[in-house]
């Protein structure tokens, strides 16, 4: 499979992107961008693949990956016919590396991104938590989503 490039729009007043979809299967789609990526997928069993690795993930899967680096996750469909769920905020590499230097409170945040340069993989209680805000954030408006999107973070 080529790799592709992935252009992200930004939501509606809004300087990232934020989205959820729900399929039967999450097929291949190797491709990178230049924002990080903070990927949560529920219901779902397959492989996901960060660079040059590759991973078998389950039901509750939670990652961050750095700007420009090649992804995909893929699953075939449930033998129960449920929906997987794909909860993804894309963000600027710009507008979270400064927002980084300029707050002192994020300090800690910047080995974080370091790391994410080659993919962060998260445990399922921090999935778990995550989980809930971002179902929260598919009823919210722009700027309560940020709100959401700063306490993932």
């Amino acid at each position: 499979m080529k790799l592709m490039f992935e252009k992200i729009l930004p939501n509606e007043n809004s300087s990232w992107r934020f989205y959820c979809y729900q399929d039967s299967e999450i097929e291949f789609n190797w491709h990178y961008h230049p924002e990080y990526e903070i990927a949560l997928t529920l219901g779902s069993y397959g492989q996901r693949y960060v660079g040059d690795n590759i991973e078998d993930y389950g039901e509750l899967d939670l990652a961050l990956l750095g700007p420009h680096l090649p992804h995909t996750w893929s699953s075939s469909s449930k033998l129960d016919g449920q929906l997987q769920q794909v909860y993804v905020a894309q963000v600027p590499a710009n507008w979270i590396e400064n927002l980084v230097v300029s707050m002192p409170e994020l300090e800690n945040f910047k080995a974080l991104l370091t790391m994410s340069k080659r993919g962060v993989k998260f445990s399922s209680n921090i999935a778990k938590k995550v989980a809930i805000l971002f179902k929260k954030m598919q009823k919210e408006n722009a700027s309560q989503r940020f709100i959401s999107l700063m306490q993932i973070m």
